[in-house]
């Protein structure tokens, strides 16, 4: 593609005296192979595509082009979609997740924000340089397989933009007041949600949470994520919706583990069976079983992944959205 000096001036004057709809912008930047960066600035500058709405941001941009769509709306209407051909905004998001100060880690979750009812705002593109493959993330080889897993599973919580908690699987963030903190930062006790099913149907429960701590740390599984885990002593079951982490030390990074991408949970009557060596044949790395919002209908690895919504969501009618 070319990617002369002569044709970026050229895309900049035209931004800059508005004569380039956002829309247009990127498609221009694309066929330029501009970076992400230079990409988002020149977004910045010029006003609404003429649909009337702004057109997606790129973040941090890959090496080849693949497009991920996302159903917010009925089931009757299209599944999420990741594709593998180029499109006309083939840059790569950043995973969104970042550690948070000891400080911010005692903040209060996030409060819900009102988004209408669930299915309501239509279709979603997502748009990467490649496609997912795989949908484990304990073996995800890249952002691209943690983004296109983290809509079928979920970590006990996660950040928001500001660094404050999210919960997901856990019902209630841990605290010394509480006493599901240790004072010298030596344990923390996680109260899970209830009520919560997995796509086929089974409950969710404090097992699923030690199977996945087990599943991480085997050296034989060779998982990706294991680094995150190192802190931890023991991971143990106190009822079906408490689970106790003992650390080694005292560690201040307590909310570490089963946050982010990198804590989904996995269920435990899946990948029981599929240990060691058998680790990369289970069938769930290809047709997960998760608690999040979307179920994946069908999975081709490095070409589409085609997703359903889930109907027994733990959030009611997901009709609510967390900023982050």
């Amino acid at each position: 593609m070319a990617n002369s000096f002569g044709e970026l001036d050229k895309l900049r004057d035209e931004v800059l005296t508005g004569r380039l709809s956002r829309r247009s912008v990127l498609k221009r930047a694309t066929v330029l192979g501009l970076s992400a960066p230079l990409i988002a600035s020149l977004l910045a500058a010029c006003g609404e595509d003429e649909q009337g709405g702004d057109a997606p941001e790129p973040t941090a941009a890959g090496g080849g082009a693949a497009q991920a769509t996302a159903t917010m709306a009925d089931e009757e209407e299209e599944p999420t979609e990741a594709a593998g051909e180029p499109t006309d905004a083939s840059t790569e998001p950043t995973e969104a997740s970042a550690e948070p100060t000891e400080a911010e880690a005692d903040a209060e979750p996030t409060e819900a924000v009102d988004a209408g009812p669930r299915g309501g705002s239509g279709l979603l593109r997502l748009f990467y340089w490649q496609a997912p493959v795989i949908l484990n993330p304990h073996l995800a080889n890249g952002t691209k397989d943690f983004h296109a897993s983290r809509v079928v599973y979920e970590p006990l919580a996660d950040w928001d933009a500001n660094l404050q908690p999210i919960l997901q699987l856990a019902a209630e963030y841990p605290s010394v007041e509480n006493e599901t903190l240790a004072e010298d930062l030596t344990w923390v006790e996680w109260r899970l949600r209830e009520g919560v099913k997995w796509h086929d149907g089974e409950d969710f429960t404090a097992e699923d949470v030690v199977f996945t701590y087990e599943y991480i740390v085997n050296e034989e599984n060779a998982t990706t994520t294991s680094g995150r885990y190192q802190t931890i002593e023991s991971v143990e079951a106190i009822d079906d919706y408490t689970v106790r982490v003992n650390f080694t030390a005292p560690t201040p990074a307590w909310y570490d583990p089963f946050v982010t991408s990198e804590g989904i949970i996995l269920p435990q009557h899946v990948f029981a069976d599929f240990q060691g060596a058998e680790s990369r044949n289970a069938p769930a790395n290809l047709a997960p079983v998760g608690t999040g919002p979307f179920m994946v209908r069908e999975f081709r690895p490095g070409d589409v992944v085609l997703y359903d919504l889930f109907p027994d969501y733990w959030d009611p009618g997901c009709s609510t959205v967390r900023r982050g």
